[in-house]
């Protein structure tokens, strides 16, 4: 079942973003903690943020935050599914609900990024038509 989350989704949330962010490289690990506040921010402050429920359980979670001062843009913070739950489409099912959701609230554009190596990720991108606008760097300093 795809639903709005709500706080007491958090703990689950948390532990899905983690666990999906585990696998980045070193210079990406500030990711998980930036995609985990996010995410915690936009389900305290109400907005909608989709999660899927399997049973008790939730197993994946679209995290996109709507920009406060520009509401024709939507950031794409992170989609999760657990791995236990990967290849069976919950991950197109919840693009599908955001961009719904987003749309209808006015929302003309959806910034995502991914791991260059993370093929899954930029194929459901893909598949939902983004196109690459950009590149994302990093430095060590």
């Amino acid at each position: 079942m795809i639903r709005a989350a709500c706080i007491d989704d958090l703990p689950q949330i948390q532990t899905l973003v983690r666990e999906g962010c585990a696998a980045l490289p070193d210079n990406q690990a500030m990711r998980a903690e930036l995609i985990e506040a996010s995410i915690a921010g936009a389900v305290a402050s109400g907005e909608k943020i989709f999660v899927c429920q399997q049973g008790d359980q939730v197993v994946g979670v679209c995290g996109w935050v709507q920009l406060p001062t520009n509401p024709e843009w939507v950031i794409a913070s992170g989609t999760f599914v657990h791995p236990a739950f990967h290849r069976r489409g919950i991950a197109t099912q919840l693009y599908a609900r955001a961009l719904e959701h987003w749309k209808a609230a006015g929302a003309l554009h959806v910034l995502a990024s991914a791991a260059a190596t993370n093929i899954p990720s930029l194929k459901l991108l893909e598949s939902h038509g983004f196109s690459v606008s950009g590149i994302e760097m990093t430095k060590e300093i």
